[in-house]
Order: structure tokens, then sequence, then C-alpha cells
């Protein structure tokens, strides 16, 4: 099992790769092939293409079956709630419940002195002036996607606010008017109990590569078109390949600077040595 990474530099090239893969049957004839695509568009295309290139390479084969295509965000999600610690984490993390207890955090908070920018945007004041019900709101919502961003963009950040560094994403101390984000997190941390990814993340994925946990994916599987990818998405793809063979099949227009950039990388030392 393993993590495998074409690149090509244009998309009918790519297609053609993934149509190599496609062509050899799994043991199991009847089990269905998974590619991950980022948009229902690429799909959609994607379809057509696979259709039309195993037409021309075997005559009467020019069909796309039994082939699922869920996004790559929603094969990471669905891989990690196969893990109940991980499970727990994105259900208390992310969506509606995670924006109650963020308007949770900030009514409890919002008289504190590092939270005086969010109470000047909700048109509270330190004088004790009430704050607006519809800004408030709009605030809680802008902060639970801020965090949730940096949940999964910036998970060494998120982990240094957790040891109480405050610190930005360049890994420098916070200016004095951003201080009260990592303030804030950690009220927020205290206030729902549960970690969150990336406190649980790298080990976390263990259950997923010693096999302790069972997915309910094909021994195979490929990602296509993928053109950005989160730390953690892609600490859940590599925890995968450890029991399945990964296909990352990744558009690059310059072949050269690809290589460039993988000799630099198989260059860099190993943490830890």
């Amino acid at each position: 099992m393993a993590l495998l990474i074409h690149v090509r530099s244009h998309p009918d090239q790519l297609v053609g790769a993934l149509c190599d893969l496609l062509e050899s049957p799994p043991p199991d004839p009847l089990a269905p092939e998974l590619v991950a695509v980022p948009t229902r568009g690429i799909e959609r295309w994607l379809t057509q293409r696979i259709a039309s290139e195993m037409a021309g390479r075997v005559p009467g084969h020019g069909i796309c079956a039994n082939l699922g295509m869920p996004s790559p965000a929603r094969l990471v999600l669905d891989t990690m709630k196969a893990v109940p610690a991980l499970a727990e984490s994105v259900e208390a993390w992310e969506g509606n419940r995670l924006l109650r207890h963020v308007t949770g955090a900030i009514d409890d908070h919002i008289d504190r002195p590092w939270m005086r920018v969010v109470a000047r945007y909700i048109g509270g004041s330190e004088g004790g002036d009430p704050p607006w019900p519809g800004q408030r709101l709009r605030a809680a919502r802008k902060i639970s996607g801020l965090f949730t961003r940096y949940a999964r963009r910036r998970p060494e950040m998120v982990r240094a606010w957790r040891a109480g560094v405050d610190t930005g994403a360049d890994g420098r101390p916070m200016p004095d008017d951003q201080v009260w984000q990592p303030e804030l997190w950690r009220a927020l941390r205290d206030r729902i109990g549960t970690p969150c990814l990336p406190e649980l993340a790298p080990d976390g994925l263990d259950p997923l590569r010693d096999g302790s946990v069972t997915l309910d994916l094909p021994e195979r599987l490929s990602v296509y078109g993928l053109t950005a990818a989160d730390p953690l998405d892609l600490e859940v793809l590599a925890a995968i390949a450890a029991r399945r063979d990964v296909h990352l099949y990744l558009l690059h227009p310059s072949p050269e600077l690809w290589n460039r950039a993988r000799r630099v990388l198989l260059a860099a030392p190993t943490p830890g040595r």
C-alpha cells in the first residue's frame, strides 16, 4: 500500500494516466472504483473523458460506470468519522454546534480588555453599551469560519495557542490588535471541552494506519485534479495510504519546475533525524 503521485502538464494526459489505472480491474470486478474530484463540473467532464478514452483504447468499452466520485473533502470527512475520537472532535468543532459555542464565548468575555476589537465590531463598548444582535451573530459566524480554517490550514499555530503561545501563522508573536484570537480560541476550547483536530493529529490517525478501524473504501482509490489541499487533508490521505493504494493525479504546468521541487523535497532532512 502506498501514496502514489501522478503529475502531468495537460488535463488529457492526466485522464490518460487515470485510465491506465482503471484499465486494470481490481481483484473483484464488481467492486466500485473511487475517484474523488473537487467539483461536480469536473465530475461530469471526467466521466465523459474516461468514456471517450476507454472507447479509443478498447472498441465497445466507451462506458464510465460503477465509479464513485465524492469530493476530496467528503472523502476526508467520512474517513475521520470512522475514528471515534476524531468523529467526536469533528462534531464538536464544526457547524452549528461550534457557532453556538463561539456565540457563548463572545457573550462570556465581551467585557475583557482583549476583546475590545470584537466589542467595537458588534457595537458594544467598554462603557457597557449593549451589542447589536445582528452584528453579534455575524461576528460569531465569521469567527467560527476563521477558527475552522485555522484548524485545517494552520494546525501548528493552533497547537501553539493550546500551549499558551500567542503566535501567528508565520511563527511570530501576534500583533496587539490580533491577540483576541488566541485568547478567544482558548476560551472556546475550555467551553467545548473536546480536543480539536490539530490536537489529535497526527497521532490520532494511528487507527487508520494500523487498521484498527474498518474503512468503507476500496483497495485502491484516486484523487483527481487536486489543486490545493489543507495539511490535515494530506495527513488523512497519507494515513489511508498505509492500508490502501492512494493515487493522486495532479496537474502541473511545468514538468521541470515540478521535478526541481521534488528534488528539493527529497533532499530535505527528515524530521527527527
